[in-house]
């Protein structure tokens, strides 16, 4: 953006969600604290919109809760403000306790809050195709291990220095491939792997799918053997 001059002409997409809410939820019981309120309007304004059944519970320091007022708005009763940790804890372990069946919950704030609110879904048996987070930014990655990719169908073989990433190794080799976010969270830039095992350093793949080892995210997945090979 920084290279753009008024009157230039630029191409967009519209945007598109990372954690949108699942059409399916019989509920959406969305938790927030502090600034990670601003997704959860979002899922709330969807909500109402769509006549879909949502509650939130949203944790802030006394006189710095964002948005407040537009959430008693748009959910009324079915909003739970919680100005201390005391009581944040005992309405959190209510909703988890009392939900139905079909409930998605949605998390959004600090990583240790989230990960204190999944980790407590999961101990009281909450599926993890269920629980959703949004997190504000990634964690910070290291060098990694040089590999060289294979890649099969265009019979290149493209060199993976340690600082540099499978995606920017593949555009330095003229290799095209589709991203957005290039942190590993938005699933954009998806590979298959034929052979090798990855390094997988996403946010985005399931337990699951990582196990599996047939994909990888190419942003900041590297390889954990010396050689792989990508259906590219």
């Amino acid at each position: 953006m920084h290279r753009l001059a008024a009157g230039d002409a630029v191409y967009t997409a519209r945007p598109r969600s990372a954690f949108a809410p699942v059409a399916t939820a019989r509920h959406h019981l969305l938790v927030a604290a502090g600034i990670g309120i601003t997704p959860m309007l979002s899922h709330a304004r969807a909500a109402v919109e769509r006549g879909s059944d949502a509650s939130l519970l949203y944790a802030y320091r006394p006189g710095a809760g964002a948005h407040v007022a537009e959430a008693r708005k748009l959910l009324g009763p079915a909003l739970t403000e919680c100005t201390d940790r005391g009581h944040f804890q005992e309405q959190l372990r209510e909703k988890l306790h009392n939900q139905r069946i079909g409930t998605h919950l949605y998390a959004c704030g600090p990583a240790a809050f989230m990960d204190a609110v999944l980790e407590q879904a999961m101990e009281l048996g909450w599926p993890k195709s269920r629980l959703h987070s949004e997190p504000f930014g990634t964690p910070e990655l290291d060098q990694g291990q040089p590999f060289t990719a294979h890649l099969a169908r265009s019979g290149v073989t493209v060199e993976v220095p340690a600082d540099i990433s499978l995606l920017e190794s593949l555009e330095k080799a003229g290799k095209s491939v589709p991203n957005m976010c290039r942190k590993g969270v938005c699933g954009e830039c998806v590979l298959p792997v034929l052979r090798g095992t990855p390094h997988h350093r996403d946010l985005y793949l399931g337990d699951t799918e990582k196990a599996a080892n047939t994909t990888m995210m190419c942003c900041v997945s590297r390889s954990l053997d010396k050689d792989l090979e990508l259906d590219l």
